[in-house]
């Protein structure tokens, strides 16, 4: 036998052992998925999947109007441009999104549909049915970012309110939650975004404008000339339940 088929044997479990370390790093940089819990893989496995509809086979205008009737959203703000923001309740950055976004809502400045997702850790999921079906969810909203916003100053982790049994013994209703916010999460997989937040806005030339992670508040702020005032944005009872999402790719 030669040297280096000798060598061979360790030279292999080298390059196993890297391949597996690269691999885990690539798991704890991306999002977790919903399903890793293995109770919650259980409930889901009865949630329909959505059908994919691919932006390019639409025009832009029309795929805006279908996110606005068929994602989940909470609404907050009744004045200025429109834009949906992708949440997820564990992610920091999102607060800090929701902060400077808040001032804006306040001044009659933006509206935003706060479409929560649940991709982060397993908790987001019973975190985001609990806000779902609150009484009230907009105002639910604010509660909790003001929970997050007095953890993050003190250090803390958050404890956040959560729907408890979502997937020991989840209900009809409970089931139906799911399946939305499976659904927003969906929309986000097929436009192949990994990263949260995320905000989507129709340009005033038409087109749709896609920002993918934390932006400044300045940013944010310039970017209200170039967002479209949508006919729509002002819809009563924006925070209900709606129909599956249809999926594309950006069109930017």
């Amino acid at each position: 036998m030669t040297p280096n088929a000798r060598a061979m044997p360790s030279f292999v479990i080298r390059m196993l052992l890297m391949l597996m370390a690269v691999v885990l790093l690539a798991a704890c940089t991306k999002k977790t998925t919903t399903s890793a819990n293995s109770n919650k893989a259980g409930v889901l496995a009865g949630v329909a999947k959505p059908g994919i509809l691919r932006l390019p086979e639409v025009s832009a205008a029309h795929f805006w109007s279908m996110m606005g009737s068929h994602l989940t959203y909470i609404q907050q703000g009744h004045g200025g441009p429109l834009i949906y923001d992708f949440t997820d309740t564990n992610c920091p950055y999102c607060h800090v999104m929701y902060s400077s976004e808040k001032r804006l809502i306040n001044e009659g400045r933006l509206t935003v549909r706060y479409v929560p997702v649940a991709m982060i850790e397993p908790s987001s999921m019973s975190e985001a049915v609990y806000l779902l079906q609150a009484k009230s969810p907009a105002m639910e909203l604010s509660h909790i970012e003001r929970i997050i916003g007095d953890n993050m100053d003190n250090k803390n982790h958050a404890m956040l309110p959560h729907a408890t049994h979502v997937f020991d013994k989840p209900s009809t209703r409970d089931m139906a939650t799911i399946r939305e916010i499976e659904l927003n999460n969906g929309f986000l997989r097929e436009i192949n975004v990994d990263q949260l937040p995320d905000i989507i806005y129709q340009q005033r030339g038409g087109h749709l404008g896609l920002v993918s992670g934390l932006i400044s508040a300045g940013r944010l702020t310039a970017m209200l000339s170039k967002i479209a005032r949508a006919p729509d944005a002002y819809m009563k009872n924006a925070h209900n339940m709606v129909a599956p999402v249809l999926m594309g790719e950006n069109d930017e």
